[in-house]
């Protein structure tokens, strides 16, 4: 696959940042590369809440509205190596994606959606993370202890996302051999698609013109993928698909009525696609690569509610707008700095406390 060693640095540094296990009351993970002792199981009473993909929501928000207490305490860390031994060099770029009952029916995007009460063996969620040696790992989030993994044939910088629908549960990611895997939640191959290229880009599940459940991802080769989530059996046959003629990093951002995605690329600037179709509605060409996730907002105080994109191309941020298909510019700061983290919105209101990250 052609994949610059500087662009996979790039877009794990990205990665890095991502908050993802999220506990109400106590706690979030580690990782450690090396031995770890025997996970602590926590006594204290938790409400977990989910995070199911890159930046927990087809917004890409990187916000949950519904953590209580901001000042988390670690709960367990767990080894990245078989049974603590000796660190080969497995490390994860890739950040966690949780999930917790997967008997629920609904998107992976609803925060407020959490185990009640205490975690106990038979109530308690699922971590996903994968590494630098091909493997996705799933975890307990009660006490850090591995389920299953699964081995792939490149390595996984991509987020997974779940799907979160009983039996039909499923874990999507991309891996540096070109597949989109998608499995069940004990670790199933259920289907798979091969890509022209390296898939670094995090793929985002959800539903497009709220009629069909979709995997949207991009790839190095410089398309976007639209897939179904639950396809029939057979060979899979995509939704569409649609070259930007630049590699993609960024997860796509679905808009929340269904009907847009956001990508950014490497060489090429910003798309708005429709996201029945995917045809290429409006274009931003801006100064610099875009390797990190567009974020969006609704402005309800404006008229015609338009959507609001904030992203990063080089070193500057800028915000874009989205008034009848149409993508515009509205304000551009440059920092002096490479961006290379994807921005998260916080706050509540029209106008949002906004956490940017350069390096």
């Amino acid at each position: 696959m052609n994949v610059s060693v500087s662009k996979i640095i790039e877009r794990a540094k990205v990665l890095c940042f991502a908050l993802v296990l999220l506990l109400w009351g106590s706690a979030s993970m580690a990782f450690a590369a090396t031995p770890t002792s025997t996970p602590t199981v926590t006594s204290t009473p938790t409400n977990v809440l989910p995070w199911a993909q890159f930046h927990l929501n087809n917004d890409n928000s990187g916000f949950n509205q519904h953590l209580d207490d901001p000042y988390l305490q670690p709960k367990w860390q767990a080894s990245l190596q078989p049974n603590g031994a000796p660190n080969k060099g497995d490390v994860s770029y890739s950040s966690p994606a949780v999930v917790l009952d997967l008997g629920l029916l609904g998107q992976p995007d609803d925060p407020a959606i959490g185990i009640q009460g205490t975690e106990t063996d038979t109530n308690t969620g699922i971590l996903c993370v994968g590494t630098t040696q091909g493997k996705l790992l799933a975890l307990r989030t009660l006490d850090g202890t591995q389920l299953w993994s699964y081995q792939t044939q490149g390595e996984i910088y991509s987020s997974p996302a779940f799907l979160r629908e009983g039996s039909n549960s499923r874990i999507y990611f991309g891996s540096t051999d070109g597949l989109l895997r998608a499995l069940s939640s004990t670790g199933n191959l259920m289907w798979q698609y091969q890509t022209k290229g390296a898939i670094l880009s995090s793929p985002t599940e959800g539903m497009i013109n709220e009629t069909t459940d979709a995997v949207i991802v991009g790839s190095d080769d410089g398309t976007v993928y639209c897939l179904p989530a639950l396809p029939p059996s057979g060979p899979i046959t995509p939704i569409w698909t649609v070259n930007l003629g630049s590699p993609i990093m960024g997860k796509p951002a679905l808009s929340d009525d269904h009907a847009s995605v956001y990508v950014g690329t490497e060489n090429s600037g910003l798309y708005l696609l429709n996201a029945a179709t995917g045809v290429i509605e409006s274009h931003l060409s801006v100064n610099g690569p875009i390797r990190t996730s567009p974020t969006l907002q609704t402005d309800t105080s404006l008229s015609g509610s338009p959507t609001l994109i904030y992203f990063a191309a080089g070193s500057t941020f800028y915000m874009a707008k989205n008034t009848g298909g149409v993508l515009t510019i509205i304000s551009s700061t440059n920092i002096g700095t490479n961006i290379v983290s994807s921005p998260a919105l916080a706050g509540e209101g029209t106008i949002p406390k906004m956490i940017g990250l350069g390096l």
